[in-house]
Formats: C-alpha cells, sequence, structure tokens
C-alpha cells in the first residue's frame, strides 16, 4: 500500500490504509519481463530476442489488430509480428515468414527486393497490402497480406517496388521523385499511396488497385509535387525541401507533408475522386517557422518538423519538430456540408395498379443517396422499399420507391380508384464520401 497511518483511540490500536491510485483510462504501462519488448539482441536477457530490429524506424498494427510491422533502416527489412488481440503481446513469427530483408540476413528472413534503409511501413485500409519506403532504395516495396494470417508476400518483378533509380535486375518499375523515400502513408479509402522524399523534397502519388494492391504512379506532373518542380517532370510546390512526414486526412479531403529543411507543414487539397494532390495557394500553402518570406503562414515550434498526424475527428493536426523540442498543435477546418439536394415532386400521378413514388437526387460532390418512406392512407401505412443509389458529382438521378408488398401496391391504387386520398412521406439521406449527411423530407400526394 501506499501509505500506513496508525491512530491510537480509546487505547485501541486502528490501523488504516490509503488505497491505491487506481489506473485511469490512456495511462500506460510496460508489460512485465520479456513480454514487455523485442529486441535485436535480447537486450542482456530484458527483451525477447528478435531478428530484424537494427535501428527500427517505423511500427503499424494491421487494421485488424492481429499484426504488426517493422521497418528496420540497419536491418534493411521489414519484420513480422503476429499481436495478441486480447493481452496485445508481440510474438515475431518463426522462421523466415518473421522477416523480408534486403539479402535474406544469412537465411534468417526471406529474400526480398527495395529495403535497402527500410523506414516506413503502413497497411492498407482493407488489410490486404502492405508498402515499405526505403531510403537508400530510393524505392517503395510492395507487399500482399494474407489477412488470416498476416504474412507478406512481396508481389513479382515489376510489380514488387517502385524506384527512383534502376534496382538490379530489373525488379521494380520506374518511378521519380523517390529520391531518399522516407515516409509511405494509404489514403482512407484505399485508393491511392503517397510517399515523401528526403532528397526529391517532394511527395509521390501513386495509384492503388483495389483489388490487387498493385502500385502505378500517375502519369506527368500529377504523379508527383516537388520544392522545385523537378524540371517539369513535378507540379510545382512549395515548402517541400526535405520532405520527411505525409499523413492523409481520414475525410480523404486534405494531405499534409512535414519538410525538415524548409521548417514547414505543406497543406494541401486532396481530390478525393482521382486522390490528385493540389497544393493550396498563398499563405494557406504551407506553415513555417519563419513565414517563408510571406510565402506562408507564420508558425512557431516547427524547426525540422519530424512527424505529423490528424486526430480522428479531423479538427486538429499534430507535428513533432526536432531542434524545437516541441509538438506544434493546429486547428483544422472541417467542411461538414453535403454538396447535393433531393427534391420530390408534390403531386405524381400512378397508373393502374402500379404505386412508384419517386424522389430527384442532385450532387455537386460524390454522393450516396439512400430513400425510404411510407404511403398513408387514412389511419393505415404502407411501407416503401429503400432504394439506395451512388450519384456522382455533378449528376442528376432518380429513385423509385415502390411499396413493399404487391398486395400493398394493389391496396393503395383500390383506394384511389374510390377517391381516397393518399400521402406518400419520404425520407431521403445524402451521405458524402466524408462521412457527413444531409435528409430531405418530401411528401408526396398520390393521384390518378
Amino acid at each position: 500500500m501506499s501509505s500506513v497511518v496508525a491512530l491510537l483511540a480509546l487505547g485501541v490500536g486502528i490501523l488504516t490504509f490509503a488505497p491505491e491510485a487506481s489506473a485511469a483510462i490512456g495511462d500506460l504501462t510496460q508489460k512485465p519481463g520479456t513480454a514487455g519488448c523485442i529486441s535485436e539482441d535480447g537486450t542482456g536477457g530484458a527483451c525477447a530476442d528478435g531478428t530484424a530490429l537494427d535501428q527500427p524506424r517505423s511500427v503499424t498494427v494491421s487494421p485488424d489488430g492481429t499484426s504488426a510491422y517493422v521497418a528496420s533502416f540497419n536491418s534493411d527489412a521489414v519484420a513480422v509480428f503476429d499481436r495478441d488481440a486480447a493481452t496485445g503481446a508481440l510474438t515475431q513469427k518463426p522462421g523466415t515468414a518473421g522477416c523480408i530483408s534486403e539479402d535474406g540476413t544469412g537465411g534468417a528472413c526471406a529474400n526480398g527486393v527495395a529495403l535497402n534503409g527500410a523506414v516506413s511501413v503502413t497497411v492498407s485500409p482493407d488489410g490486404t497490402s502492405a508498402y515499405v519506403a526505403s531510403f537508400n532504395s530510393d524505392a517503395v516495396a510492395v507487399y500482399d497480406r494474407d489477412a488470416a494470417t498476416g504474412e507478406l508476400t512481396q508481389k513479382p518483378p515489376t510489380a514488387s517496388c517502385i524506384a527512383e533509380i534502376a534496382v538490379p535486375g530489373g525488379a521494380c518499375a520506374d518511378g521519380i521523385a523517390l529520391n531518399g523515400a522516407r515516409s509511405v502513408t494509404v489514403s482512407p479509402d484505399g485508393k491511392n499511396v503517397y510517399v515523401t522524399s528526403l532528397d526529391s523534397h517532394a511527395v509521390a502519388v501513386f495509384d492503388r488497385d483495389p483489388t490487387t494492391g498493385a502500385l502505378t504512379q500517375k502519369p506527368g506532373t500529377a504523379g508527383c509535387v516537388s520544392e522545385s518542380g523537378t524540371g517539369g517532370a513535378c507540379a510545382d510546390g512549395m515548402a517541400l525541401d526535405g520532405a520527411l512526414s505525409v499523413v492523409v486526412s481520414l475525410d480523404g479531403a486534405s494531405a499534409y507533408v512535414a519538410s525538415e529543411v524548409s521548417d514547414a507543414v505543406a497543406v494541401f487539397d486532396r481530390i478525393t475522386a482521382a486522390g490528385e494532390l493540389t497544393q493550396k495557394v498563398g499563405t494557406a500553402a504551407c506553415i513555417s517557422e519563419d513565414g517563408t518570406g510571406g510565402a506562408c503562414a507564420n508558425g512557431v515550434a516547427l524547426d525540422r518538423p519530424s512527424s505529423l498526424t490528424v486526430s480522428p475527428d479531423g479538427r486538429s493536426a499534430y507535428a513533432t519538430s526536432w531542434n524545437s523540442d516541441a509538438v506544434a498543435i493546429f486547428d483544422r477546418e472541417t467542411d461538414t456540408k453535403v454538396d447535393g439536394s433531393a427534391k420530390a415532386k408534390k403531386k405524381q400521378k400512378q397508373k393502374g395498379k402500379k404505386i412508384v413514388v419517386e424522389a430527384k437526387v442532385k450532387a455537386e460532390e460524390n454522393l450516396t443517396a439512400k430513400a425510404s418512406g411510407k404511403v398513408k392512407v387514412k389511419q393505415k401505412s404502407y411501407k416503401l422499399k429503400p432504394q439506395t443509389k451512388g450519384v456522382a458529382s455533378g449528376n442528376k438521378k432518380t429513385l423509385k420507391l415502390k411499396p413493399k408488398k404487391s398486395m400493398d401496391a394493389k391496396k393503395i391504387a383500390k383506394a384511389l380508384r374510390r377517391g381516397k386520398k393518399a400521402t406518400a412521406k419520404l425520407e431521403v439521406k445524402l451521405t458524402d464520401e466524408a462521412g457527413n449527411q444531409k435528409t430531405a423530407k418530401p411528401k408526396v400526394k398520390l393521384k390518378r
């Protein structure tokens, strides 16, 4: 116990014990013994013994929580661990399943390619792919992930990697703006992969095949944004000197790059349909330690920013800075407006025994429209079968609702023939790609 207090009352000795402080939500406690760490050499028995963990630089957990992966710079490898979902304990997979390295590590790991200076690892949101940015290989390596076991298998040439400089044996596809690849991330919708490159002073942009996980760098200047435009090969950007870390907001609408030489955070709009990046204009394009001569907004604690993250609610961003010994805190503007509308004609004619109630949707951004409702005749209500449609930006679509039961359609039609009033009450929910919703509730009078 944390303290013992002895009290004497009326000659009777009384002992009272102050209660131990209970753990609060968010507290961290390292696991005891060798469960608390895994190291390259076991750390004199303090940790469990691992492989391919010389200078680990990045760790990630799979979306399903069953696996963990570590990119190790000096090992030129990615290490693979099983994670106990109940306890969080890590166990490195046995044999060559436990790591993939540039040279196989004397048979301890599976042989890989484009892993020289592995520095960043990420797993796709669907859990079927993993990607490693390798600083010395000037490349991003591509893996299939077995969702059942968590094992990684590098794709065959030339799908196995994309590199700035040709890899011996032609294993990689040619890429651009990958010199000193430093960080890799997958967009929340799984459609794109982004890689920052320290020596290219750039962020490279890739399309991801959602079925296979394969990467293809976007053509032309859409394939990268760099500090200098890279001789016309990339789009011209700002505050990207020494691009170190990249993150995409969970709504998929924004991307941010921490640049250690620019002492800045660069800000991009992401076109969600295509995944292209467009840097914001004016001082909204970046926030830097000194304002970059008026090109960026003025910031503080941004001397050599090294890492970025965005909060799940999208309202905040955070950047760590090496030389500032600090974490910089930013508010992020969020767009909760749904750009679209749903309407229905107030009076709709019905023919014969068929009952069809229509709602028209107009979209100014990619939307999902879901319509439901019911038809009321006097005191009776008849449910309409819900309908869902995707509506692309700039398009219009009509949702046609019919009674769930064919017998209900006949009853409504019969009531109309007899001159009874029938009113449809609809609910149309419009949902954008960020999950924001807008609801319309039109009423429709049915008539013959």
